[in-house]
């Protein structure tokens, strides 16, 4: 069987997700939650300050509330295009190393490409597999990053021969496996 070894950013969005440890989230939810509640403390010290000079009858600058707002803005949009820009450098940089086609025979997973023509990694140098709605990942037994076969054009038939064949081949696939794919991340490549 031969697969494309170029991927789409959906693909690699995938394969991040089904390798992404569950503890992930709940940090990330932390943080976030934590962010939030800065944003809201000071949402209503301002009011508050609102409330209290309009009480007195003191005269607001808006325009220095205008200027921090503002800035704030401007902050945000410079922290997301350079995120942005890191994520689409990254996915340049990571479609280079893939080799141009992946075989997976009898012998083992094939790979052909700039510096990998003909090269054939065996069966036993994998550990496990995952599979998602557009990949499936091989998993290296000394770790690292796992080869990604794309799926997408392949239909049920296919599928299924490739599951029976990588069945035949690799250990019982992961628990990942059976855990659909999220597709959301704060580092997301677009």
């Amino acid at each position: 069987m031969q697969f494309p070894g170029k991927i789409t950013r959906h693909d690699l969005t995938e394969a991040r997700d089904l390798v992404r440890p569950k503890q992930y989230w709940p940090g990330v939810s932390v943080w976030l939650g934590m962010l939030l509640g800065s944003l809201l403390a000071a949402s209503a010290t301002l009011a508050f300050d609102f409330v209290r000079r309009l009480a007195r009858g003191t005269h607001t600058k808006w325009w220095g509330l205008g200027l921090a707002l503002l800035g704030l803005a401007v902050a945000i949009y410079l922290l997301v295009l350079a995120a942005n820009k890191a994520a689409k450098r990254r996915f340049a940089q990571i479609l280079a190393e893939l080799p141009g086609r992946i075989d997976l025979v009898e012998a083992g997973v094939g790979f052909d490409g700039p510096g990998v023509a003909g090269h054939v990694r065996p069966w036993q140098d994998f550990k496990s597999w995952i599979e998602g709605k557009r990949v499936i990942l091989l998993e290296w037994s000394e770790g690292g990053v796992p080869v990604i076969l794309p799926l997408v054009g392949l239909s049920d038939a296919e599928r299924r021969e490739l599951r029976q064949f990588l069945r035949a081949h690799i250990p019982v696939p992961t628990a990942h496996s059976q855990r659909p794919a999220v597709g959301i991340g704060l580092d997301r490549v677009e």
